[in-house]
């Protein structure tokens, strides 16, 4: 497992607003958070801003927003700042991952030639950042099912060892993460 992303001492505080509040460990202020990262959502846009539709709260409409608009405050600063690091990670995997879509579209690509393109990425990080988007999303409102906005997890699921797992570095619990087959 990779570090934690918060080693002090529990703060004790729960902030009515925050999607980590179930830890008893927030700070007293809410923050806007961009749960699909700013720096990957930057990566994507044009002149800083992004064709956003799908979303529930735009109704079916297809709109441009600027990239600072696509955040929500849904975590205290506490926890925000804490999932800096991963959201780092995220925007400079999918610059990699741009990077590598760029070169096999070039005809003359040294990658198209066989040349080998690497990057090393921490699988528990990015199970984490995942993790961190489908909640931040969900608390947003972000997503629907059958035209109805999601407002929460899983109901059947122990939230607090998810946060556990999200912040503190505990282990997913059996059978849970992101999972490749061949």
């Amino acid at each position: 497992m990779p570090p934690p992303l918060l080693l002090d001492d529990r703060t004790g505080e729960s902030l009515a607003g925050c999607f980590a509040s179930a830890s008893r460990d927030c700070s007293s202020k809410l923050s806007l958070e961009h749960w699909i990262s700013h720096d990957v959502l930057r990566s994507y846009s044009v002149d800083g801003r992004l064709h956003i539709s799908g979303v529930p709260w735009l109704g079916g409409q297809q709109v441009w927003l600027p990239t600072k608009r696509l955040g929500a405050n849904v975590l205290c600063t506490r926890h925000n700042a804490a999932l800096s690091r991963l959201d780092a990670m995220a925007g400079q995997m999918f610059r990699v991952l741009y990077g590598y879509q760029t070169a096999q579209a070039k005809p003359d690509s040294s990658a198209r030639q066989g040349d080998s393109l690497v990057a090393v990425f921490v699988g528990p990080d990015l199970e984490r950042w995942l993790l961190k988007v489908l909640w931040g999303g969900v608390a947003a409102g972000a997503f629907s099912r059958h035209e109805e906005r999601l407002t929460s997890l899983r109901s059947d699921i122990d939230h607090e060892a998810l946060l556990e797992t999200l912040f503190r570095g505990r282990a997913w619990p059996e059978g849970w993460g992101l999972h490749l087959r061949s």
